[in-house]
């Protein structure tokens, strides 16, 4: 990689920590959903789990991790370098609405307005890329299931 990579990956990076920095403290807000008939029955939003999972990369300035829940809940982890701590945020994750699609969703309510963040996936087996990395400062994520 040329000197100029590293730089333009680093400074993807630190605006991404930057970026979940500002979303910390995320809380889980989706509820089931539940139907009542003659006999009460509970049933779950219309999507599939199967993309459920526990996905990662690493770079050379840290690592990523995103975590898929087949409740739907999602959380995602990014540790820039050995000796700082990872930030971490919580959502929510739904499939897309093209097909092999998912998509990511990170809210946080500071000082009496909400701030949300959709991070936007296309699968490819056991692949998750980020088509709108670009926007939310992570360009050319792409994270490997575990």
């Amino acid at each position: 990689m040329t000197k100029s990579t590293w730089m333009r990956l680093g400074v993807c990076m630190l605006a991404a920590v930057a970026m979940v920095a500002m979303l910390e403290g995320c809380s889980k807000k989706k509820a089931p959903e539940t139907t009542t008939t003659e006999n009460t029955e509970t049933s779950t939003p219309a999507t599939s789990t199967a993309m459920a999972g526990t996905y990662t990369a690493t770079m050379a300035n840290g690592t990523s991790s995103l975590m898929l829940n087949t409740d739907m809940t999602a959380s995602f982890s990014m540790k820039p370098t050995a000796d700082a701590p990872a930030q971490v945020e919580n959502g929510t994750w739904a499939n897309g609405s093209a097909p092999n699609t998912v998509d990511v969703t990170f809210s946080k309510s500071p000082m009496d307005s909400t701030m949300s963040m959709t991070l936007n996936f296309t699968a490819n087996a056991d692949t998750l890329m980020l088509t709108n990395g670009d926007t939310v400062g992570m360009s050319g994520l792409k994270l490997v299931k575990q």
